[in-house]
Protein backbone atom coordinates (compact mmCIF):
# COMPACT_ATOMS: atom_id res chain seq x y z
CA UNK A 1 0.00 0.00 0.00
CA UNK A 2 1.22 3.79 -0.82
CA UNK A 3 1.39 5.70 1.94
CA UNK A 4 -0.94 9.13 2.42
CA UNK A 5 2.33 11.16 0.79
CA UNK A 6 2.97 9.15 -2.04
CA UNK A 7 -0.23 9.52 -3.22
CA UNK A 8 -0.07 13.73 -2.79
CA UNK A 9 3.40 13.59 -4.41
CA UNK A 10 1.12 11.35 -7.29
CA UNK A 11 -1.41 13.81 -7.37
CA UNK A 12 0.80 17.00 -7.45
CA UNK A 13 2.84 15.13 -10.13
CA UNK A 14 -0.14 15.01 -12.33
CA UNK A 15 -1.30 18.31 -11.55
CA UNK A 16 2.26 20.31 -13.01
CA UNK A 17 1.78 17.83 -15.82
CA UNK A 18 -1.14 18.92 -16.13
CA UNK A 19 -0.09 22.40 -16.04
CA UNK A 20 2.28 21.93 -18.64
CA UNK A 21 0.52 20.62 -20.75
CA UNK A 22 -2.55 22.99 -20.69
CA UNK A 23 1.07 25.79 -20.97
CA UNK A 24 1.85 23.80 -24.25
CA UNK A 25 -1.49 24.08 -25.46
CA UNK A 26 -1.92 27.73 -24.88
CA UNK A 27 1.39 28.42 -26.21
CA UNK A 28 0.92 26.93 -29.57
CA UNK A 29 -2.84 28.33 -30.03
CA UNK A 30 -1.17 31.80 -29.43
CA UNK A 31 1.30 30.94 -32.01
CA UNK A 32 -1.06 30.51 -34.88
CA UNK A 33 -3.78 33.00 -33.41
CA UNK A 34 -3.41 34.41 -37.03
CA UNK A 35 -5.87 31.48 -38.09
CA UNK A 36 -7.77 29.22 -36.46
CA UNK A 37 -9.77 27.06 -38.94
CA UNK A 38 -12.59 24.14 -38.37
CA UNK A 39 -13.61 21.39 -40.29
CA UNK A 40 -16.82 21.76 -40.57
CA UNK A 41 -16.64 25.81 -41.60
CA UNK A 42 -15.54 26.91 -44.88
CA UNK A 43 -13.99 30.30 -43.25
CA UNK A 44 -10.74 30.52 -41.09
CA UNK A 45 -9.91 32.74 -38.33
CA UNK A 46 -6.80 35.86 -38.34
CA UNK A 47 -6.98 37.96 -34.91
CA UNK A 48 -9.79 36.60 -34.04
CA UNK A 49 -12.37 37.78 -36.77
CA UNK A 50 -13.73 35.41 -39.11
CA UNK A 51 -13.05 35.17 -42.98
CA UNK A 52 -15.00 33.39 -45.17
CA UNK A 53 -13.80 31.81 -48.72
CA UNK A 54 -15.29 33.46 -51.53
CA UNK A 55 -16.16 30.93 -54.14
CA UNK A 56 -17.38 31.88 -57.64
CA UNK A 57 -17.89 29.15 -60.46
CA UNK A 58 -14.58 28.94 -61.14
CA UNK A 59 -12.38 29.55 -58.47
CA UNK A 60 -12.15 30.02 -54.32
CA UNK A 61 -10.49 33.22 -53.20
CA UNK A 62 -9.34 33.99 -49.44
CA UNK A 63 -9.49 37.76 -49.38
CA UNK A 64 -7.13 38.81 -46.10
CA UNK A 65 -6.34 42.12 -44.33
CA UNK A 66 -3.00 44.00 -44.48
CA UNK A 67 -1.99 42.67 -41.06
CA UNK A 68 -2.44 38.82 -42.03
CA UNK A 69 0.40 36.71 -42.20
CA UNK A 70 -0.11 33.95 -44.47
CA UNK A 71 2.32 31.31 -43.32
CA UNK A 72 0.28 31.13 -40.24
CA UNK A 73 -2.39 30.39 -42.04
CA UNK A 74 -3.91 26.86 -41.33
CA UNK A 75 -6.09 25.23 -43.58
CA UNK A 76 -8.83 22.69 -42.73
CA UNK A 77 -9.21 19.78 -44.80
CA UNK A 78 -12.31 20.85 -46.19
CA UNK A 79 -10.76 24.00 -47.23
CA UNK A 80 -7.29 22.68 -48.13
CA UNK A 81 -9.77 20.45 -50.92
CA UNK A 82 -11.06 23.91 -52.19
CA UNK A 83 -7.46 25.31 -52.81
CA UNK A 84 -8.54 28.76 -52.44
CA UNK A 85 -6.14 31.67 -53.92
CA UNK A 86 -5.08 33.84 -50.81
CA UNK A 87 -5.00 37.26 -51.57
CA UNK A 88 -3.84 40.25 -49.09
CA UNK A 89 -4.65 43.75 -49.09
CA UNK A 90 -2.05 46.30 -47.94
CA UNK A 91 -2.00 49.64 -46.25
CA UNK A 92 -5.61 49.68 -45.71
CA UNK A 93 -7.33 49.48 -42.06
CA UNK A 94 -9.97 46.50 -41.56
CA UNK A 95 -13.50 47.06 -40.20
CA UNK A 96 -15.36 43.81 -39.03
CA UNK A 97 -18.93 44.24 -38.66
CA UNK A 98 -21.38 40.72 -37.34
CA UNK A 99 -24.94 41.43 -37.16
CA UNK A 100 -27.39 39.57 -34.91
CA UNK A 101 -28.97 37.23 -37.25
CA UNK A 102 -25.44 36.98 -38.98
CA UNK A 103 -26.88 38.03 -42.83
CA UNK A 104 -27.69 40.74 -44.41
CA UNK A 105 -31.03 39.33 -46.18
CA UNK A 106 -33.32 41.62 -44.44
CA UNK A 107 -31.00 44.96 -44.75
CA UNK A 108 -30.94 44.10 -48.42
CA UNK A 109 -35.01 43.62 -48.82
CA UNK A 110 -35.39 47.08 -47.16
CA UNK A 111 -33.32 49.88 -46.86
CA UNK A 112 -34.57 51.03 -43.83
CA UNK A 113 -34.53 48.05 -41.54
CA UNK A 114 -32.15 48.43 -38.93
CA UNK A 115 -29.94 45.41 -37.91
CA UNK A 116 -28.02 45.32 -34.86
CA UNK A 117 -24.42 43.87 -34.30
CA UNK A 118 -20.70 44.49 -33.29
CA UNK A 119 -17.93 46.29 -35.27
CA UNK A 120 -14.34 45.66 -34.33
CA UNK A 121 -11.71 47.89 -36.70
CA UNK A 122 -8.23 46.74 -36.62
CA UNK A 123 -5.22 49.12 -38.00
CA UNK A 124 -3.24 48.36 -40.86
CA UNK A 125 -1.00 46.28 -38.48
CA UNK A 126 -3.36 44.64 -37.14
CA UNK A 127 -3.58 46.47 -33.44
CA UNK A 128 -6.97 46.53 -32.57
CA UNK A 129 -8.56 50.16 -32.23
CA UNK A 130 -12.15 49.65 -31.63
CA UNK A 131 -14.70 46.96 -30.76
CA UNK A 132 -17.93 48.36 -30.14
CA UNK A 133 -21.68 47.50 -30.25
CA UNK A 134 -23.77 48.58 -32.66
CA UNK A 135 -27.31 50.01 -33.20
CA UNK A 136 -27.67 49.41 -36.41
CA UNK A 137 -26.39 48.97 -39.80
CA UNK A 138 -28.82 49.59 -42.87
CA UNK A 139 -28.70 50.63 -46.07
CA UNK A 140 -28.17 54.28 -47.57
CA UNK A 141 -28.09 56.11 -50.90
CA UNK A 142 -31.25 56.58 -53.30
CA UNK A 143 -30.15 55.34 -57.06
CA UNK A 144 -26.91 54.20 -55.64
CA UNK A 145 -29.00 51.68 -53.51
CA UNK A 146 -31.90 51.23 -55.59
CA UNK A 147 -30.19 50.37 -58.82
CA UNK A 148 -28.99 46.65 -60.27
CA UNK A 149 -26.38 47.74 -62.07
CA UNK A 150 -24.24 48.47 -58.80
CA UNK A 151 -24.08 45.38 -56.56
CA UNK A 152 -22.06 46.93 -54.18
CA UNK A 153 -24.33 48.52 -51.99
CA UNK A 154 -23.69 51.42 -49.48
CA UNK A 155 -24.17 50.80 -45.85
CA UNK A 156 -24.89 53.57 -42.90
CA UNK A 157 -23.71 52.74 -39.10
CA UNK A 158 -24.96 53.70 -35.91
CA UNK A 159 -22.83 52.98 -32.86
CA UNK A 160 -24.12 52.76 -29.29
CA UNK A 161 -21.74 55.58 -28.05
CA UNK A 162 -20.02 58.70 -29.44
CA UNK A 163 -16.77 57.22 -30.37
CA UNK A 164 -14.03 58.24 -33.22
CA UNK A 165 -12.91 55.55 -35.90
CA UNK A 166 -9.91 56.02 -37.60
CA UNK A 167 -9.25 59.64 -38.53
CA UNK A 168 -13.28 60.73 -38.32
CA UNK A 169 -14.80 63.32 -35.66
CA UNK A 170 -16.17 61.96 -33.04
CA UNK A 171 -20.48 60.91 -33.17
CA UNK A 172 -22.64 57.95 -33.42
CA UNK A 173 -23.28 57.96 -36.76
CA UNK A 174 -21.16 57.20 -39.54
CA UNK A 175 -21.76 56.48 -43.27
CA UNK A 176 -19.65 53.22 -45.56
CA UNK A 177 -19.63 54.31 -48.83
CA UNK A 178 -19.49 51.97 -51.79
CA UNK A 179 -17.99 54.38 -54.61
CA UNK A 180 -19.68 51.56 -56.50
CA UNK A 181 -19.77 54.16 -59.64
CA UNK A 182 -16.29 55.47 -59.36
CA UNK A 183 -13.40 53.16 -61.14
CA UNK A 184 -11.04 54.90 -59.53
CA UNK A 185 -13.47 54.96 -55.78
CA UNK A 186 -11.12 58.24 -55.04
CA UNK A 187 -13.45 61.61 -56.28
CA UNK A 188 -15.16 61.32 -52.63
CA UNK A 189 -12.01 61.60 -51.05
CA UNK A 190 -10.49 64.44 -53.86
CA UNK A 191 -13.98 66.46 -53.41
CA UNK A 192 -13.44 66.04 -49.87
CA UNK A 193 -10.18 67.22 -49.83
CA UNK A 194 -11.24 70.39 -51.89
CA UNK A 195 -13.38 71.24 -49.34
CA UNK A 196 -10.58 71.12 -46.15
CA UNK A 197 -8.35 73.09 -48.22
CA UNK A 198 -10.75 75.83 -48.77
CA UNK A 199 -11.27 75.47 -44.60
CA UNK A 200 -15.18 74.88 -45.50
CA UNK A 201 -16.27 74.94 -42.18
CA UNK A 202 -16.73 71.41 -40.38
CA UNK A 203 -14.79 69.61 -43.27
CA UNK A 204 -13.59 66.39 -42.87
CA UNK A 205 -11.56 63.86 -45.80
CA UNK A 206 -13.33 59.68 -45.04
CA UNK A 207 -11.17 57.15 -44.45
CA UNK A 208 -10.61 53.92 -46.83
CA UNK A 209 -11.03 50.38 -45.26
CA UNK A 210 -11.00 46.69 -46.25
CA UNK A 211 -14.99 45.84 -44.56
CA UNK A 212 -15.81 42.90 -43.80
CA UNK A 213 -19.47 41.61 -42.70
CA UNK A 214 -20.26 38.43 -41.22
CA UNK A 215 -16.97 37.34 -42.26
CA UNK A 216 -17.68 38.62 -46.11
CA UNK A 217 -15.16 40.40 -47.48
CA UNK A 218 -17.28 43.22 -48.89
CA UNK A 219 -14.62 45.22 -50.97
CA UNK A 220 -12.67 48.40 -50.46
CA UNK A 221 -14.94 51.46 -48.47
CA UNK A 222 -14.83 54.87 -47.45
CA UNK A 223 -15.63 55.27 -44.00
CA UNK A 224 -17.28 59.03 -43.26
CA UNK A 225 -18.62 60.90 -40.82
CA UNK A 226 -22.16 61.44 -41.26
CA UNK A 227 -23.58 65.44 -41.78
CA UNK A 228 -24.90 65.89 -38.19
CA UNK A 229 -24.88 67.97 -34.98
CA UNK A 230 -22.65 67.21 -32.64
CA UNK A 231 -19.98 68.84 -31.01
CA UNK A 232 -17.52 67.01 -33.32
CA UNK A 233 -20.15 67.42 -36.26
CA UNK A 234 -22.04 70.70 -36.99
CA UNK A 235 -21.65 72.17 -33.16
CA UNK A 236 -24.83 73.76 -32.83
CA UNK A 237 -27.49 73.73 -30.02
CA UNK A 238 -30.67 71.69 -31.28
CA UNK A 239 -31.98 70.74 -28.35
CA UNK A 240 -35.26 71.28 -26.35
CA UNK A 241 -37.98 72.80 -27.83
CA UNK A 242 -36.62 76.84 -28.59
CA UNK A 243 -38.04 77.73 -31.61
CA UNK A 244 -35.12 79.75 -32.28
CA UNK A 245 -32.71 77.52 -31.72
CA UNK A 246 -30.69 75.51 -34.00
CA UNK A 247 -31.81 73.28 -37.10
CA UNK A 248 -29.76 71.51 -39.52
CA UNK A 249 -31.75 70.41 -42.78
CA UNK A 250 -30.66 68.62 -46.31
CA UNK A 251 -32.25 69.83 -49.70
CA UNK A 252 -34.26 66.97 -51.39
CA UNK A 253 -35.95 66.11 -54.79
CA UNK A 254 -39.53 67.36 -54.94
CA UNK A 255 -40.54 63.77 -55.90
CA UNK A 256 -38.58 62.10 -53.48
CA UNK A 257 -39.74 64.47 -50.54
CA UNK A 258 -43.17 63.30 -51.46
CA UNK A 259 -42.64 59.95 -51.94
CA UNK A 260 -41.25 60.19 -48.63
CA UNK A 261 -43.26 62.24 -46.88
CA UNK A 262 -44.86 59.14 -44.45
CA UNK A 263 -41.78 58.86 -42.78
CA UNK A 264 -40.39 62.15 -42.48
CA UNK A 265 -40.84 63.69 -39.06
CA UNK A 266 -40.07 67.19 -40.11
CA UNK A 267 -39.91 68.87 -43.46
CA UNK A 268 -40.43 72.50 -44.84
CA UNK A 269 -41.63 73.23 -48.48
CA UNK A 270 -40.88 77.20 -49.33
CA UNK A 271 -43.09 79.00 -51.20
CA UNK A 272 -40.34 78.91 -54.17
CA UNK A 273 -41.22 74.88 -54.15
CA UNK A 274 -37.86 74.11 -52.44
CA UNK A 275 -37.96 70.91 -50.63
CA UNK A 276 -35.98 70.08 -47.14
CA UNK A 277 -35.84 67.46 -44.65
CA UNK A 278 -35.48 68.22 -41.09
CA UNK A 279 -32.32 66.60 -40.05
CA UNK A 280 -32.35 68.21 -36.63
CA UNK A 281 -34.52 68.40 -34.50
CA UNK A 282 -35.30 64.83 -35.42
CA UNK A 283 -39.18 65.52 -33.87
CA UNK A 284 -39.61 69.00 -34.34
CA UNK A 285 -42.83 70.69 -32.58
CA UNK A 286 -45.40 72.32 -34.61
CA UNK A 287 -44.40 75.86 -33.37
CA UNK A 288 -40.86 74.68 -34.50
CA UNK A 289 -42.19 74.03 -37.73
CA UNK A 290 -43.92 77.35 -38.05
CA UNK A 291 -40.47 79.01 -37.58
CA UNK A 292 -38.04 77.78 -39.48
CA UNK A 293 -39.96 77.85 -42.29
CA UNK A 294 -40.89 81.22 -42.25
CA UNK A 295 -37.18 81.17 -41.46
CA UNK A 296 -36.36 79.68 -44.87
CA UNK A 297 -38.95 81.68 -47.03
CA UNK A 298 -37.05 85.25 -45.51
CA UNK A 299 -33.59 84.10 -46.67
CA UNK A 300 -34.93 82.61 -49.81
CA UNK A 301 -37.16 85.65 -50.62
CA UNK A 302 -34.10 87.58 -50.32
CA UNK A 303 -31.13 85.44 -52.33
CA UNK A 304 -33.81 85.53 -55.24
CA UNK A 305 -34.49 89.29 -54.93
CA UNK A 306 -33.98 91.05 -57.97
CA UNK A 307 -31.22 93.30 -55.73
CA UNK A 308 -30.70 90.84 -52.77
CA UNK A 309 -32.33 93.15 -50.37
CA UNK A 310 -34.86 92.41 -47.73
CA UNK A 311 -38.42 94.21 -47.19
CA UNK A 312 -36.73 94.96 -44.10
CA UNK A 313 -33.72 96.77 -45.54
CA UNK A 314 -31.30 94.31 -45.16
CA UNK A 315 -29.06 92.99 -47.82
CA UNK A 316 -28.76 89.23 -48.17
CA UNK A 317 -25.42 88.40 -46.81
CA UNK A 318 -27.15 89.59 -43.23
CA UNK A 319 -29.54 86.25 -44.34
CA UNK A 320 -26.76 83.96 -45.73
CA UNK A 321 -23.30 82.99 -44.71
CA UNK A 322 -21.61 84.25 -47.73
CA UNK A 323 -18.60 82.79 -47.15
CA UNK A 324 -19.78 79.15 -47.05
CA UNK A 325 -22.18 79.63 -49.66
CA UNK A 326 -18.70 80.63 -51.51
CA UNK A 327 -17.02 77.82 -50.67
CA UNK A 328 -20.03 75.42 -51.72
CA UNK A 329 -20.45 76.72 -54.73
CA UNK A 330 -16.51 76.79 -55.63
CA UNK A 331 -16.29 72.90 -54.63
CA UNK A 332 -19.36 71.67 -57.11
CA UNK A 333 -18.00 74.08 -59.97
CA UNK A 334 -14.63 73.02 -59.88
CA UNK A 335 -15.67 69.22 -60.04
CA UNK A 336 -18.84 69.51 -61.84
CA UNK A 337 -20.80 67.61 -59.92
CA UNK A 338 -24.45 66.37 -60.99
CA UNK A 339 -25.78 66.44 -57.80
CA UNK A 340 -24.47 69.91 -57.28
CA UNK A 341 -27.84 72.28 -56.14
CA UNK A 342 -29.97 69.29 -56.35
CA UNK A 343 -29.83 66.61 -53.36
CA UNK A 344 -27.26 65.71 -50.25
CA UNK A 345 -26.87 69.50 -49.98
CA UNK A 346 -27.13 70.19 -45.92
CA UNK A 347 -27.56 73.44 -44.55
CA UNK A 348 -27.82 74.80 -41.44
CA UNK A 349 -28.40 77.70 -38.86
CA UNK A 350 -27.73 78.40 -35.21
CA UNK A 351 -29.41 79.70 -32.34
CA UNK A 352 -30.28 83.06 -32.91
CA UNK A 353 -28.66 84.48 -30.43
CA UNK A 354 -25.51 82.99 -31.72
CA UNK A 355 -26.01 83.60 -35.24
CA UNK A 356 -29.10 84.44 -37.53
CA UNK A 357 -27.69 83.27 -40.91
CA UNK A 358 -27.97 80.40 -42.93
CA UNK A 359 -24.90 78.57 -43.41
CA UNK A 360 -24.18 76.00 -46.14
CA UNK A 361 -22.90 72.74 -45.16
CA UNK A 362 -20.19 70.76 -45.61
CA UNK A 363 -21.08 68.79 -49.22
CA UNK A 364 -21.85 65.05 -49.64
CA UNK A 365 -21.85 62.10 -52.21
CA UNK A 366 -19.28 63.37 -54.85
CA UNK A 367 -19.14 59.75 -56.86
CA UNK A 368 -20.87 61.49 -60.20
CA UNK A 369 -18.32 64.15 -60.80
CA UNK A 370 -14.91 65.28 -62.43
CA UNK A 371 -15.54 62.44 -65.80
CA UNK A 372 -17.51 59.84 -63.56
CA UNK A 373 -21.38 60.05 -65.30
CA UNK A 374 -24.19 57.97 -66.53
CA UNK A 375 -24.48 58.22 -70.08
CA UNK A 376 -28.04 58.99 -69.83
CA UNK A 377 -26.93 62.31 -67.65
CA UNK A 378 -25.20 63.68 -70.92
CA UNK A 379 -22.78 65.41 -68.34
CA UNK A 380 -19.25 64.37 -69.78
CA UNK A 381 -18.23 67.72 -71.32
CA UNK A 382 -15.28 69.53 -68.67
CA UNK A 383 -16.31 72.99 -70.02
CA UNK A 384 -19.03 75.35 -69.08
CA UNK A 385 -20.62 77.26 -65.42
CA UNK A 386 -22.76 74.78 -64.36
CA UNK A 387 -23.66 77.61 -61.52
CA UNK A 388 -24.79 74.57 -59.69
CA UNK A 389 -27.83 74.48 -61.89
CA UNK A 390 -27.56 71.50 -63.91
CA UNK A 391 -31.15 70.43 -64.85
CA UNK A 392 -34.29 71.21 -63.74
CA UNK A 393 -34.39 69.94 -60.16
CA UNK A 394 -31.76 71.73 -59.34
CA UNK A 395 -32.27 75.12 -56.92
CA UNK A 396 -31.67 78.09 -58.45
CA UNK A 397 -30.21 79.57 -55.09
CA UNK A 398 -26.79 79.20 -56.62
CA UNK A 399 -27.01 80.55 -60.40
CA UNK A 400 -29.08 83.76 -58.09
CA UNK A 401 -26.13 84.49 -56.23
CA UNK A 402 -23.28 84.04 -58.77
CA UNK A 403 -25.05 86.88 -60.67
CA UNK A 404 -24.23 88.80 -58.16
CA UNK A 405 -21.26 90.81 -58.69
CA UNK A 406 -19.83 90.54 -55.54
CA UNK A 407 -20.26 86.59 -54.83
CA UNK A 408 -19.11 85.94 -58.47
CA UNK A 409 -15.91 88.27 -57.39
CA UNK A 410 -15.17 85.99 -54.58
CA UNK A 411 -15.27 82.94 -55.85
CA UNK A 412 -13.24 83.95 -58.31
CA UNK A 413 -10.69 85.14 -55.95
CA UNK A 414 -10.50 82.15 -54.06
CA UNK A 415 -10.19 80.59 -56.89
CA UNK A 416 -6.79 81.96 -57.89
CA UNK A 417 -5.73 82.06 -54.36
CA UNK A 418 -6.04 78.10 -54.18
CA UNK A 419 -5.99 76.83 -57.67
CA UNK A 420 -2.40 75.37 -57.44
CA UNK A 421 -3.58 73.41 -54.44
CA UNK A 422 -6.77 72.11 -55.52
CA UNK A 423 -4.33 70.98 -58.97
CA UNK A 424 -2.38 69.43 -56.95
CA UNK A 425 -5.03 67.09 -54.70
CA UNK A 426 -7.13 66.70 -58.26
CA UNK A 427 -4.19 65.63 -60.41
CA UNK A 428 -1.27 65.88 -58.69
CA UNK A 429 0.22 64.62 -55.81
CA UNK A 430 -2.79 64.16 -53.38
CA UNK A 431 -4.25 61.81 -56.62
CA UNK A 432 -0.80 60.11 -56.90
CA UNK A 433 -0.62 59.04 -53.32
CA UNK A 434 -4.16 57.72 -53.09
CA UNK A 435 -3.50 55.75 -56.42
CA UNK A 436 -0.22 54.00 -54.91
CA UNK A 437 -2.19 53.66 -51.29
CA UNK A 438 -4.66 51.43 -52.81
CA UNK A 439 -2.84 49.70 -55.85
CA UNK A 440 -3.08 46.09 -54.02
CA UNK A 441 -6.52 46.26 -52.72
CA UNK A 442 -7.78 46.88 -55.85
CA UNK A 443 -7.34 43.62 -57.17
CA UNK A 444 -9.28 42.15 -54.16
CA UNK A 445 -12.20 44.63 -55.47
CA UNK A 446 -12.50 43.65 -58.45
CA UNK A 447 -12.48 40.02 -57.75
CA UNK A 448 -15.02 40.59 -54.88
CA UNK A 449 -17.07 42.36 -57.68
CA UNK A 450 -16.45 40.98 -60.58
CA UNK A 451 -19.69 40.82 -62.44
CA UNK A 452 -20.56 44.73 -61.60
CA UNK A 453 -17.29 45.76 -63.33
CA UNK A 454 -16.96 43.39 -66.26
CA UNK A 455 -20.62 44.45 -66.81
CA UNK A 456 -19.64 47.87 -67.75
CA UNK A 457 -16.41 46.91 -69.05
CA UNK A 458 -13.65 48.52 -66.55
CA UNK A 459 -11.37 47.58 -63.68
CA UNK A 460 -10.79 49.15 -60.60
CA UNK A 461 -7.62 51.60 -60.14
CA UNK A 462 -6.44 50.61 -64.09
CA UNK A 463 -4.87 53.05 -66.17
CA UNK A 464 -7.86 53.97 -68.29
CA UNK A 465 -10.09 54.58 -64.92
CA UNK A 466 -7.23 56.96 -63.94
CA UNK A 467 -6.35 58.53 -67.11
CA UNK A 468 -10.43 59.75 -67.25
CA UNK A 469 -10.21 61.31 -64.37
CA UNK A 470 -7.33 63.26 -64.59
CA UNK A 471 -7.83 63.92 -68.13
CA UNK A 472 -11.28 65.52 -67.15
CA UNK A 473 -10.06 67.58 -64.13
CA UNK A 474 -7.03 69.04 -66.10
CA UNK A 475 -9.62 70.31 -69.05
CA UNK A 476 -11.85 71.39 -65.68
CA UNK A 477 -9.16 73.39 -64.65
CA UNK A 478 -7.92 74.62 -67.93
CA UNK A 479 -11.43 75.93 -68.31
CA UNK A 480 -11.99 77.63 -64.87
CA UNK A 481 -8.81 79.86 -65.68
CA UNK A 482 -10.18 80.76 -68.92
CA UNK A 483 -13.29 82.07 -67.34
CA UNK A 484 -11.70 83.28 -63.75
Amino acid sequence: MHSKEGNKDNYLHIIKLLIVTVSVAILALLCVSDSISYSDKRYIRCRGMDISIYETDEEAYLFLPSYADESRIKLSNEIKKMNPIMLKSSNLPAIFITTSSGNLDKVYEDKEYKEPGKMYVYDENGRLLISEGLDYIKGRGNYSWSTEEWSKKPFSISTKRDVSILNQPGGNKFALIANASDDTLIRNDLARSIQVTLDVEYASRGDFADLYINGDYMGIYYLCATIDVGENRINIDSSGTDVTGGYLMERELSDRYKLELPTITGGIVTDNEEHFVLSSPSYPTDDQLVYITDYMNRVESVIMSAEGIAPDGKEYGEYIDCDSFVKTYLTEEIIKNYDAGVSSAFYYKDGDKIDLRLHSAPGWDYDMSLGSYQAWMEYDDPTGLTMLYPHEDASPWYKTLYNRNEFREEVISRYRDKKAEIADILYGKREEELREYLKDAYKLEYLRWQDMYDARGSYPGSDEAYDLLTGFARKRIEFLDSVW
